[in-house]
């Protein structure tokens, strides 16, 4: 058994099949069918649907096609702002980049993408302090 498989042997011995389909669509940002991420989370066709409607029913993916799925945005936001109030805890400091980053000309796609990351850090830090 080479590397490879021997990853992915213990990481489906050591995770449920939710978990892997899960993991899957966390890094799933443009619509993947059914049977790729089936495959890629070693799990069956009808378990992973199961497990996608239910990670659609908690508004984690969306159901894009008739069968491709792919993250939902709201879900993304959420995630990359958590992810930012675990590493930057000093609201001045995130006040301080978020108007940096308001500052610039012609912000790039990353700059306006991490500029919504870190507004929603703003408003998710605002709401946790009420």
């Amino acid at each position: 058994m080479d590397v490879n498989e021997q990853v992915i042997s213990e990481w489906v011995d050591e995770t449920t099949p939710y978990d892997r389909v899960r993991e899957v669509m966390r890094r799933s940002y443009e619509p993947r069918p059914l049977s790729d991420i089936a495959a890629t989370a070693h799990v069956s066709e009808s378990k992973t649907e199961e497990h996608l409607t239910k990670m659609e029913e908690e508004g984690f993916i969306d159901h894009v096609d008739e069968d491709e799925w792919t993250r939902n945005w709201e879900s993304v936001v959420d995630e990359q702002a958590r992810d930012i109030l675990d590493r930057v805890d000093d609201r001045e400091v995130l006040l301080e980049r978020v108007h940096e980053m308001e500052a610039m000309d012609e912000p790039d796609e990353t700059t306006r993408r991490n500029l919504v990351f870190a507004r929603a850090a703003l408003n998710l830090q605002q709401e946790e302090n009420k």
